[in-house]
């Protein structure tokens, strides 16, 4: 989840002159396209796509009458483990913690200060986990609460 995913899709016609192909998908998975000139397949699974994958691809030719071809491969997107948060510590006149989990997802911290609002502070996709942040306005609420969010 979280991870980019692209393959290079390839067709040939043995047509004299070849006639142009178009690449497309049927039932795609959400988020997933395909270029229909050079059928270059790209994807970045959500949190709510992991599991199994069959994005059918088809391409089909300009001729008379026009003919296609399907292919239907396999894609698993693992699950994202749950975020873990370490090291939460008033220092430095700030709050600060760790977050540690997978490598992939983007990771959105929100914050409330009085549980009914929430607001975005920043949303990154982290080349390494764990990884630690600050909030150096901390202390200029009375209670402010985190949370982290996985997606897309």
């Amino acid at each position: 989840m979280g991870i980019s995913l692209s393959a290079i899709n390839t067709a040939s016609d043995p047509d004299v002159p070849a006639q142009r192909l178009t690449f497309s998908l049927v039932n795609p998975p959400s988020g997933a396209t395909v270029n229909a000139t050079n059928g270059i397949f790209s994807w970045r699974p959500t949190a709510a796509s992991a599991g199994l994958a069959q994005p059918t691809v088809r391409v089909t030719d300009n001729g008379t009458p026009s003919l296609s071809a399907t292919q239907v491969p396999q894609v698993l997107a693992n699950p994202v483990a749950k975020p873990a948060l370490t090291g939460a510590q008033f220092t430095n006149g700030g709050f600060q913690f760790s977050a540690g989990g997978d490598v992939g997802p983007d990771y959105t911290v929100r914050f409330s200060t009085n549980l009914a609002d929430r607001n975005t502070l920043f949303t990154m996709n982290p080349p390494a986990v764990p990884f630690s942040w600050m909030d150096a306005g901390a202390t200029n609420f009375p209670m402010r609460l985190y949370r982290v969010l996985l997606g897309p």
